[in-house]
């Protein structure tokens, strides 16, 4: 008899345990697993009205399935120090005819010229849009005041997409109400 499992003889034990180790093995990696030729989905996707997705940093094999002309454009607004270098992204989208712009935006300290930037590369493409960060903070918040400003969404409507994502900061509400005063748009976060 042994002291770990009372009642269970040695030689049971050990024949059971190997496999329920196995077992627990198995299904904690369940959902790490996905079918052969899948490309991983970038984390955070919201879809932000009919041409605009948001996400955080898609893998190399979701950009490599993307098909031609599939995006007019993807906005990276992630710095370089996260996530594939700007030079791997732009080549692999080219190869695909989609557009690459990278806007790198300081998560602590987002600044209104970057955002003009943004806006004005949105308002130059027609067709569907990505935009991405390295978790969707930066590209979500963006796009929010992008809507607001630039397409009139309702401000409550548009700002939920955000907080499927994530609770910005005590800056990101400041750079926000900020930009949104600038246009004299009333909402405040």
């Amino acid at each position: 008899m042994n002291r770990i499992f009372p009642g269970m003889r040695v030689a049971r034990l050990c024949r059971t345990l190997p496999i329920a180790l196995l077992l627990i093995g198995i299904s904690a990696c369940a959902p790490l697993t996905r079918t052969v030729g899948q490309p991983q989905q970038a984390p955070n996707r919201v879809q932000a009205g009919e041409r605009l997705l948001t996400s955080g940093q898609p893998a190399m094999t979701e950009l490599r399935a993307l098909q031609p002309g599939q995006f007019a454009m993807v906005i990276d607004l992630a710095p370089r120090e996260h996530g594939l270098s700007s030079a791997d992204e732009a080549r692999i989208l080219a190869a695909r005819r989609i557009a690459y712009i990278a806007i790198p935006v300081d998560l602590e300290q987002p600044r209104e010229m970057d955002f003009e930037l943004f806006s004005a590369s949105l308002n130059a493409a027609h067709q569907p849009v990505w935009i991405h960060c390295q978790r969707n903070q930066r590209a979500s918040m963006f796009v929010f005041l992008y809507r607001v400003i630039e397409l009139h969404a309702e401000p409550e409507e548009a700002y939920e997409k955000v907080t499927e994502v994530w609770v910005p900061t005590a800056e990101w509400v400041r750079f926000a109400n900020r930009i949104l005063s600038r246009r004299q748009i009333a909402f405040r976060l």
